[in-house]
């Protein structure tokens, strides 16, 4: 019997565990690439601000990744010395 190939293929539950007042996904799932690279699918059901239909919003994470991934602080721009002098503004 031939194994099941799950490649670029997802599944989504709702989520039973949301907190109250918190942003927690309404729906949870996994994702495989071609690759075989596992990924956390989240899915938040929204309603337009002016009306129309529900959709989904979504959020894509690789598993191996850490769970909170902090940001870098951008890098300072320095000025050398004299720069603006050559400016014609």
């Amino acid at each position: 019997m031939a194994e099941y190939d799950n490649r670029n293929r997802f599944t989504l539950f709702r989520n039973t565990k949301k907190r109250e007042g918190k942003q927690d996904a309404d729906f949870n799932g996994t994702f495989t690439d071609e690759n075989g690279r596992e990924f956390w699918i989240n899915g938040w059901s929204k309603e337009p601000k002016g009306g129309g239909e529900k959709f989904l919003s979504g959020s894509v994470r690789l598993k191996d990744a850490p769970r909170e991934q902090t940001r870098s602080p951008a890098p300072k721009q320095t000025q050398s010395a004299g720069l603006d002098d050559d400016l014609p503004f």
